[in-house]
């Protein structure tokens, strides 16, 4: 591995996840593995569930599936999860390749793997290969449950620099078309992950990152034992959705890591926020109307109305934030959250943090979005 940064990444992620002992290009797979599962779809995927790389791996490093954004890795877990409610399906799929070139060859090979994953089967496939296949044919045949047909995502990880080369684009349309073709999915995307991508996914997987906001309205709160610095205030929504975005454009559901509960998607609380939102007359009431988001940061400095958030959480919020992110083409300028902005001294007070601000409250009627998480 050419690269010193992405060098120090390798050592650093080998160490914290036992895998020292891994060949470079083995942890590679790994470490490519994180970066899409952790970074796009749950912090709470085991890799060592989804790396199938190996001897007859059909061009397959790393394979997931996501029902209603939780990792199933068996029947009992499709029924636990299909029994409760309909559901959304995901089907993840990387490659992963050190060297520093694409190789639309290998590119092919990739789709081709996938695409005889879900179809007709001649290559012959590992242990591992053929377990997930006996558990997509069981997801499949929860298909009366599904919202919509499953969606595709395809990663295709390297170390060199993305050129957008028209032949190598050319082999990536013309592969996920064969695999739309098959009518079983409702969306497939191929995604290239160059050393530049791999890198800043590995930043925000970790929270090494720093977002920018704007709060007009704010107040700091009195010297508390523990606390550096500590604010509440009035948050555009808009400042949120900046906030909450990864590099994509995508929600970073990683600063959500330390927060009590996931997202509960679809629930009355969350229909009455989303209400409140898609109703142009009643978003300046959602401060009134909602009990806001805490944040938890490592640093936090102020020029003017500007505040710079280092290395932060979202400890209370969880579901607000969802909403706000998936209503965001509905939100007017105006329109605000409040926020509790909170420096830490000692790391440990985040946990009573987050036990304070998630106890559970009774909604009282005709309040929406009331109590949140």
């Amino acid at each position: 591995m050419q690269d010193p940064v992405l060098t120090s990444f390798l050592n650093e992620f080998a160490k914290n996840f036992n895998l020292e002992d891994l060949p470079e290009t083995a942890l590679f797979e790994y470490f490519s593995a994180y970066c899409v599962f952790h970074r796009d779809f749950s912090e709470h995927t085991n890799l060592r569930d989804v790396v199938i790389a190996g001897t007859n791996d059909t061009a397959i490093d790393s394979m997931g599936i996501l029902i209603n954004e939780i990792p199933v890795i068996s029947k009992s877990q499709v029924d636990d999860v299909s029994n409760k409610s309909r559901i959304d399906v995901d089907f993840v799929f990387s490659q992963s390749k050190t060297s520093r070139s694409l190789n639309a060859a290998e590119i092919g090979s990739f789709v081709q793997g996938v695409r005889e994953f879900f179809s007709t089967r001649y290559m012959p496939a590992n242990d591992e290969v053929c377990a997930k296949r006996e558990l997509t044919d069981y997801v499949f045949s929860k298909s009366v449950k599904m919202k919509s047909k499953p969606k595709l995502h395809l990663f295709y990880c390297y170390t060199g620099a993305f050129q957008n080369d028209p032949n190598i684009v050319a082999r990536c349309e013309s592969g996920k078309k064969d695999l739309a073709d098959l009518n079983i999915f409702s969306d497939v995307s191929f995604t290239f992950l160059d050393l530049d991508a791999l890198q800043e996914r590995y930043q925000e997987v970790n929270l090494r990152i720093e977002k920018e906001i704007q709060i007009n309205e704010y107040a700091s709160l009195p010297v508390i034992a523990g606390i550096r610095q500590a604010y509440i205030g009035v948050l555009p929504c808009i400042e949120l959705v900046k906030l909450i975005s990864n590099s994509d454009g995508r929600l970073q559901k990683s600063i959500f890591n330390e927060n009590v509960r996931d997202f509960l998607s679809n629930n009355p609380v969350n229909d009455e926020i989303a209400s409140t939102l898609r109703d142009p007359a009643s978003q300046s009431r959602l401060p009134a109307l909602n009990n806001g988001i805490t944040i938890v940061a490592k640093s936090i400095r102020i020029i003017g109305k500007r505040f710079t958030l280092s290395d932060f959480q979202i400890v209370n919020g969880c579901q607000t934030s969802h909403i706000v992110f998936e209503n965001q083409d509905a939100l007017r300028p105006e329109t605000s959250v409040s926020v509790k902005m909170i420096e830490l001294a000692d790391r440990e007070l985040i946990n009573d943090i987050v036990r304070a601000t998630n106890r559970q409250t009774v909604n009282r009627p005709g309040i929406r979005g009331g109590s949140n998480s």
